[in-house]
C-alpha cells in the first residue's frame, strides 16, 4: 500500500468567483503599475486531500538464465585437465567421467601454465564449456571444445569452424622492429615469417627508427579465441624512405610464395624440393580433425610418397639434431645460413649424414617412412625462423616465377587486399580486423 498526496481543484462555483475577481485586479494592476501599488490581493483557496490508494504488486524482474558468456582463464601451475575441470566448477564424478570417456590422446590432457583458455558459463554462473590450444608431441596446436552435453563432459559433437579474419598492423619503428612487433600484438610467427620475405633485399633488424611496417596478415578466430596465424597477405615496409612492398600468392597446390607489386619473385628461395615430384597432401595452416572434432594448426607441409623415398637437403646447412623426436619418429634438423631451420620427420631411416655435418644441396639426408605418431608414409617437412613455424612452401622451397594465368590472378589478389592497406598508410593505428 502506498500513500498518495494530490491537490483539489476549486468548484465550478468558485471558479467563477475567482474570475470575475481577477479580471479588475490585472486591470488595476496595469493601470496602477507605474505608481507602484502594493496592494495584496487575496489567492483562491486551495483544498489538500490525501487519498489512501492500493496499487497492485509489481512484477519482479525475471533472472534471465539463458544468457551465456565466455572468458579468459589462465592455466595455472601444476594445472591438469581434470584439475581445471574441477577448478571451474565441474562435479568430481562428472570429471572422472570425461577423463575415462575421453577420446582424446593421453599428451592432449596436459596443460602448460601461462596459456590461456576460453570458458563458457551460463546465466547463473554454472559451467558450460571449455576451449584451449594445446600442444602435442608430433609439432601440430590442437583446439580442442570440451562442452557438457546432457550432464556429460565430451570434446564437441559440432564441427569446429575457424573464422578467418584479415589482421592490419601498422608500426613505427621507435626502438627495433622485433621489440615493437611484439609491442603491436604482432604474433611471433608472423615476425618470423615478415623477417624472411625481405631477407634478400635487406635483415629486418636493419630498421631504424621512423621506418614503418603495413602489415596484412591472417587470424583465425573460433568463438572470440585466436587459434592461431595464416599467412602474411600483405606487407609494405618504409626503410630510409624507400617503399618496399611483397604479396603473397596460393599457387593452388597447398604452396604459395611471396612477390613484388609487379609479380616478381622477392627471394630465390631454397634450390631443391626435399621430395622431388611429391605433391602436398596437408599443407600449413589450421585444418579440421574429422573424428575428435577438434581444429589443428599444421606446423609444416607433407608430402605424399612411398616408403623409402629419398630426402634431399634443400640447401646449404649444418645437421643440428639427428634421432628419434617423440611424435616426429626419426628426424634430422638442419640449420641453414640466415637462421633458418628445417625439420623432416618420420623418416624410415637416415642416408650417410652425421650429426655436425655440414651439407650441401641435394644430398640425401634419409628416407620417407612412417616412424612416430603417423597415419600412412609420408615426409612432414617444417621450416622455423628464431624457433617459430613458418610456412616451408614460402620460405623453404624454391620459388617459381608466375605465368601469365597466375600473374592475372595475383593482380586480382592485390585488388582484394589493397583497401586493407590503404586504410592504414596514413593513418598511425594499431588493428584493423575484417572477417572475410
Amino acid at each position: 500500500m502506498f500513500r498518495i498526496n494530490r491537490f483539489k481543484e476549486p468548484s465550478s462555483k468558485t471558479k467563477l468567483k475567482v474570475l470575475a475577481f481577477t479580471l479588475p485586479f490585472f486591470g488595476i494592476v496595469t493601470a496602477s503599475a507605474i505608481g507602484l501599488s502594493t496592494q495584496e490581493v487575496p489567492l483562491p483557496p486551495v483544498h489538500k486531500v490525501i487519498d489512501q490508494l492500493v496499487l497492485p504488486d509489481l512484477p519482479q524482474p525475471a533472472i534471465e538464465t539463458s544468457n551465456t558468456y565466455w572468458q579468459e582463464e589462465l592455466i595455472q601451475s601444476g594445472d591438469t585437465l581434470r584439475g581445471l575441470l574441477a577448478r571451474l566448477g565441474a562435479s568430481k564424478a562428472e570429471v572422472q567421467s570425461f577423463i575415462r570417456n575421453s577420446d582424446l590422446s593421453s599428451d592432449l590432457l596436459h596443460l602448460t601454465e601461462g596459456k590461456s583458455v576460453s570458458v563458457q558459463f551460463g546465466g547463473t554462473g554454472e559451467l558450460l564449456a571449455i576451449q584451449l590450444l594445446l600442444d602435442d608431441d608430433n609439432g601440430d596446436k590442437t583446439l580442442v571444445a570440451i562442452e557438457k552435453e546432457n550432464g556429460e563432459w565430451r570434446t564437441s559433437s559440432d564441427a569446429i569452424n575457424a573464422q578467418p579474419v584479415s589482421t592490419v598492423r601498422s608500426i613505427t619503428i621507435s626502438h627495433s622492429a622485433q621489440r615493437d612487433l611484439l609491442k603491436s600484438g604482432v604474433p611471433g610467427d608472423i615476425s618470423a615469417a615478415l623477417n624472411e620475405v625481405f631477407s634478400d633485399q635487406f635483415a629486418l633488424a636493419s630498421l631504424g627508427r621512423g621506418d614503418k611496417i603495413n602489415l596484412v596478415y591472417e587470424t583465425l578466430y573460433h568463438r572470440g579465441l585466436a587459434v592461431a596465424s595464416g599467412n602474411i597477405l600483405a606487407v609494405e615496409i618504409t626503410k630510409n624512405n624507400k617503399l618496399y612492398s611483397a604479396y603473397h600468392f596460393d599457387h593452388g597446390d597447398n604452396t604459395g610464395a611471396y612477390y613484388s607489386k609487379n609479380g616478381q619473385t622477392l627471394k630465390k628461395g631454397f634450390d631443391v624440393q626435399p621430395v622431388s615430384n611429391a605433391r602436398v597432401s596437408s599443407p600449413f595452416g589450421i585444418r579440421n580433425h574429422p573424428i575428435l572434432k577438434t581444429v589443428k594448426k599444421h606446423n609444416g607441409i607433407d608430402y605424399a610418397a612411398t616408403t623409402g623415398t629419398e630426402i634431399k637437403a634443400p640447401a646449404t646447412g649444418k645437421i643440428t639434431f639427428k634421432g628419434v623426436q617423440g611424435g616426429y619418429g626419426n628426424t634430422i634438423v638442419i640449420t641453414h645460413p640466415g637462421g633458418v631451420e628445417t625439420l623432416y620427420a618420420h623418416m624410415n631411416g637416415f642416408g650417410k649424414v652425421a650429426l655436425g655435418q655440414t651439407i650441401q644441396a641435394g644430398t640425401v639426408i634419409g628416407y620417407v617412412g612412417n616412424t612416430g605418431r603417423s597415419t600412412g608414409p609420408h615426409l612432414h617437412y617444417e621450416a622455423r625462423i628464431n624457433g617459430q613455424a613458418v610456412d616451408p612452401s614460402s620460405i623453404a622451397l624454391p620459388t617459381r616465377n608466375l605465368n601469365q594465368r597466375e600473374l592475372a590472378k595475383f593482380k586480382d589478389g592485390i585488388q582484394q587486399v589493397e583497401p586493407q592497406l590503404a586504410a592504414v598508410r596514413h593513418l598511425n593505428v594499431r588493428m584493423f580486423a575484417k572477417a572475410d
